[in-house]
């Protein structure tokens, strides 16, 4: 189908990059078959180097789940295993050109809604421009 898109990584499944290998997989699969319609990627974005492979692969869009612009507060957040460094990703897709999205931005009272996570996610926006791939 030409319009069809296949999406990985929904949200209730945990971070679809530590699947990365599988996912390549499939996506080389898919690639095999049909280069119409559109692979896309739901991740934090928090391992660059599994990004790059899985656009090399054929990915078409990585959706970034912007859960805060602060280290502190994602830690605090998600205790993460992994860092979880998402402007890293953002600013891997934005270098090569490719197709990226943030969204899924939390509101947590007290939390995500303070003076201080404005002034990161604004300066974080500035500085990696997520959308304006002509000045990469």
């Amino acid at each position: 189908m030409e319009n069809g898109v296949v999406s990985f990584g929904q949200g209730c499944e945990g971070e679809p990059l530590m699947q990365a290998a599988t996912l390549e997989a499939a996506i080389r699969l898919m690639r095999s078959r049909t280069s119409k319609g559109t692979i896309n990627l739901n991740s934090n974005a928090g391992l660059p180097g599994k990004v790059r492979t899985l656009f090399s692969a054929g990915l078409d869009s990585l959706r970034v789940s912007m859960n805060s612009a602060q280290e502190k507060t994602l830690s605090e957040l998600f205790q993460a295993q992994i860092p979880v460094r998402c402007g890293a990703g953002i600013h891997c897709c934005r270098r090569n050109r490719w197709k990226i999205l943030l969204h899924q931005l939390f509101h947590l009272s007290g939390i995500t809604d303070t003076p201080a996570e404005l002034e990161a996610l604004l300066k974080l926006l500035k500085k990696l421009k997520p959308g304006l791939y002509s000045d990469a």
